[in-house]
């Protein structure tokens, strides 16, 4: 991502913060350390639009109905370190869709594995025909 979009993101990017769970003691009960992102990148100018649809398409469970990218980040004890951390999920989110995917070319099996499928099929038939004549 360029620069220039790193910087409009960040001001895009709105943060709140709440109580976290896990390790810290009594810390937990007073700290603010765990971080929600929040980004309405339907309306960001530091995406195209065609990224914004493959952004869409893949994250949509984490997308509110309202168009906002929702991102969750508590590993840390540290507020800023869980920021930054966010952030850089964020731009590792988008570095996912900023190429388009390669479009999957056709291909046809080759004579030889044709060959090679009928004459196992075949066997298989006779296989199974020889199993079931028994003479008693």
């Amino acid at each position: 991502m360029r620069p220039e979009s790193i910087q409009i993101l960040e001001k895009e990017v709105e943060y709140k913060f709440s109580r976290s769970s896990g390790p810290g003691g009594q810390n937990v009960n007073k700290v603010n350390s765990k971080v929600l992102l929040r980004w309405e990148f339907l309306t960001s100018q530091a995406i195209s639009a065609s990224q914004k649809f493959r952004f869409e398409e893949k994250f949509k469970n984490q997308i509110s109905d309202r168009g906002i990218f929702q991102l969750f980040v508590d590993t840390t004890r540290d507020q800023h370190r869980n920021k930054d951390l966010a952030f850089k999920k964020l731009l590792k989110t988008i570095q996912e869709i900023s190429l388009a995917p390669k479009r999957r070319v056709k291909t046809k099996p080759s004579k030889r594995a044709k060959e090679k499928r009928l004459s196992d099929k075949k066997s298989n038939k006779e296989k199974k025909i020889n199993r079931s004549r028994t003479e008693y």
